[in-house]
């Protein structure tokens, strides 16, 4: 909403709604009729605190307004709504007496929803005021129901864009053509929201993260009407309902509506940040019990993961347009955050993993497959679903639509069944066929397609680990290859910038020194005492000391100067060591191929010879093996201890296509790319 009005140079304002205790507070009487109850509508006023106006309206929409009986809802359900809100009670917690209610609905049910979305909608479309018809936004619709319509500045028709309600949650859009005239426009629809509500006894909640507003000025005097708004106003928009006396309404950059953060910029930077706390306080839930628990194991672990902590960061992103590099590195970083701690790296001490060797490690998607996938699945519930006034606002939406075809291409570069659709915005057509008559196959096809991306960084990652720990001793040693700041760097001088580095000083506590050297000392224990009374890190501490026994004449001061460098460790004076604790790992040995020359033996062990694959002909003859029975292996079966045969011939394999480089597999199926990974 606030792009298109960006994009059509109009001033915006999106208002929040908050209501007070909305379930608890319906009258029943307004959604059955006076014959629900004998109690006078007097009552019912008092009760609420209600002025004489609005008893003559909740009088009138009592007796000739029931929004059920104008809803024309069926004999059958208007006589069983009405005979679960009769005799209604509770019971406190620890009390034994019934309290008896003659209002609200009771939240959690079915039932309470439908009253409650009759009674909120019908109130909202009770709104008098006539005048704010034009801040109504009104979108050019062509009716195409595609992300990618075409003319829309000529597009004769118009669609409405209608108050948004999701329970008892409201939002308001309004559109205004100068920037002057904002404020005042959010104020007078405010206002007469609030009239409409009271009747009802629907009361408004009032605060920044409560009932507030976001406004977006544009064009000429927006810099005036800013700073009217947030200078002189100082962020607060007055509200003058009839009879209420003056109310402020808050005016916020940001605003979360459920479950989305809002920015009057349409910035994502906020929603990213929330989302990626959400997703971390819930991996914090089970982190101990669970995700950080080795024994049990990470795949398990990953399943897990992916049910409660990545469904917590993935509710809704499909909505979100292209994000820009700030915002996605925000985001891919977040993410493989939580998959680093999933797979225990801090604790292992192991932080030279590339991002395709945790992706094959964990089994989890990728940052942009995330995206992807969930633009997509959103995409077929609006193909299905979705309303004609948001197809209206897609359709000036530039940032979705790129989005949209960054999407389309990533799915069709999986090749099989979606390779036929082509680009999405050429053939939209005939990708919104399939997602409206196959959502199965869509779905399907959309899990392939994670699939596959899937398999490429598992191979990716098989040709890291060749890669990080054979590459470096190879290409030094065979093609002689050295690093710039090797060859540049001789000693302690820069050959490129002909520049000395002066060697590094050892860090040392000046008191401490200058102690040392004017006391005569005649124990270790006067030594001990004299440097624990200086205050320092015990690196400089034993540094200092160090240098101090560098200096000394005398052997015996000496030795009890090392005695006490024996005791001037974290082991000895810390009652608990933090951080991880050092650990001998074993060296990872470099890549040797395993050669052994076969032993001549006479006569002959056995009479046959092993092969895997194809048999070359003319090594037999040149071997003179024509007449040796030739007999079939496998790697895997190979007895190298205890081999006995005339001969070994193996042949692998080619790839399955080898018309592609390794790393870049060619478009095929699922079933392809697992068989090249197998390879």
């Amino acid at each position: 909403m606030l792009h298109f009005a960006r994009r059509t140079g109009l001033s915006a304002a999106l208002i929040f709604i908050d209501l007070s205790a909305a379930y608890y507070a319906v009258i029943r009487e307004t959604l059955f009729g006076k014959d629900l109850s004998s109690r006078p509508v007097h009552e019912i006023a008092e009760a609420l605190g209600l002025d004489r106006d609005d008893l003559q309206a909740l009088t009138h929409l009592i007796e000739n307004e029931a929004i059920l009986q104008q809803q024309d809802a069926p004999v059958l359900m208007r006589e069983l709504a009405q005979e679960f809100h009769q005799q209604t009670w509770f019971v406190l917690h620890g009390d034994t007496h019934l309290i008896s209610t003659f209002r609200g609905t009771r939240p959690g049910g079915t039932l309470a929803d439908i009253m409650f979305n009759l009674l909120f909608g019908q109130a909202l479309r009770r709104r008098k005021s006539s005048s704010l018809r034009s801040a109504v936004p009104s979108v050019p619709w062509g009716g195409h129901r595609s992300p990618f319509p075409r003319h829309l500045e000529g597009s004769s028709s118009a669609k409405d864009i209608p108050d948004i309600v999701y329970a008892d949650d409201l939002c308001i859009p309004v559109v205004c053509d100068k920037a002057s005239n904002l404020r005042s426009v959010v104020s007078a629809v405010a206002a007469d929201t609030f009239d409409t509500l009271t009747p009802h006894a629907l009361r408004v909640n009032l605060g920044p993260t409560k009932t507030a507003a976001i406004m977006a000025h544009t064009g000429v005097g927006s810099r005036a009407a800013r700073h009217e708004s947030f200078g002189v106003l100082k962020g607060r928009a007055p509200i003058l309902p009839e009879g209420k006396g003056l109310m402020w309404l808050d005016l916020v950059a940001r605003y979360r509506h459920l479950g989305a953060v809002v920015a009057y910029d349409g910035s994502l930077r906020a929603d990213v940040k929330h989302r990626l706390a959400l997703a971390r306080n819930a991996f914090r839930d089970g982190r101990r019990r669970l995700f950080a628990c080795k024994d049990v194991p990470l795949s398990r672990r990953a399943i897990f993961f992916k049910t409660h902590v990545l469904s917590t960061l993935t509710a809704g992103i499909g909505s979100w347009p292209a994000l820009g590099e700030c915002d996605w590195i925000l985001f891919s970083g977040g993410l493989l955050g939580l998959y680093r701690q999933l797979m225990g790296l801090r604790a292992q001490g192991n932080w030279n993993l590339t991002v395709s060797q945790i992706l094959a490690s964990t089994g989890l998607p990728a940052a942009d497959t995330i995206l992807h996938v969930e633009r997509l699945r959103f995409l077929g519930q609006l193909v299905r679903h979705g309303p004609d006034e948001l197809w209206a606002l897609l359709g000036w939406y530039t940032d979705y639509q790129r989005a949209v075809r960054s999407a389309g291409a990533w799915l069709l570069q999986t090749g099989g069944t979606a390779a036929t659709l082509g680009p999405i915005e050429h053939n939209w057509e005939r990708w919104a066929s399939l997602m409206r008559d196959s959502p199965g196959k869509w779905k399907g096809l959309l899990k392939r397609a994670e699939a596959w991306y899937g398999c490429r960084h598992d191979l990716q990652a098989r040709f890291d680990y060749i890669v990080r720990q054979q590459w470096g001793a190879h290409s030094q040693r065979v093609h002689g290859y050295r690093h710039p700041a090797t060859r540049l760097a001789t000693g302690g001088a820069c050959s490129f910038l002909n520049h000395k580095i002066l060697p590094k000083e050892e860090e040392f506590c000046r008191p401490l020194r200058l102690a040392l050297q004017s006391t005569v000392f005649n124990s270790d224990q006067e030594i001990y005492d004299e440097v624990v009374s200086h205050i320092a890190p015990l690196p400089v501490l034993r540094h200092t000391v160090t240098g101090w026994m560098r200096e000394l004449q005398n052997d015996g001061i000496r030795q009890m100067a090392a005695d006490v460098l024996l005791v001037l460790t974290p082991e000895h004076l810390c009652t608990r060591l933090a951080g991880k604790q050092l650990e001998v790992l074993a060296p990872v040995p470099s890549f040797s191929p395993c050669l052994r020359c076969p032993l001549l033996r006479c006569p002959a062990p056995a009479a046959h010879a092993l092969h895997f694959g194809r048999v070359d002909t003319t090594w037999r003859q040149r071997w003179k093996l024509e007449g040796v029975t030739l007999v079939p292996m496998t790697l895997a079966d190979v007895p190298f201890s205890a081999l006995r045969c005339y001969a070994v011939s193996v042949d692998f394999p080619a790839p399955p296509d080898d018309h592609f480089p390794l790393l870049l597999p060619a478009l095929g199926s699922l079933k392809a790319m697992r068989k090249y990974c197998a390879w």
